[in-house]
């Protein structure tokens, strides 16, 4: 779990989040899309404000983005 780096949901702090695992070397951004840590399997965990913030700093960077996602609704 050290690896991991939790975010409050809001775009600003997606995009530092994404900012300081680029800065520790990270070939790719993986994401939490619905479920899978602490909530329950069905709750989306990002409005589609903040995946295009943090989809679009990835990819100003050069990094790809992976998503973990446990339900439809949440692709």
């Amino acid at each position: 779990m050290n690896d991991m780096l939790l975010t409050l949901g809001r775009w600003q702090l997606n995009i530092k989040a994404v900012r300081e695992r680029i800065m520790m070397g990270a070939d790719f951004i993986k994401i939490f899309g619905s479920g899978g840590i602490m909530d329950s399997y069905n709750q989306q965990e990002f409005n589609a404000e903040e995946l295009a913030a943090i989809v679009g700093e990835a990819h100003s960077k050069g990094r790809l983005v992976a998503a973990h996602l446990e339900f439809p609704e949440g692709i």
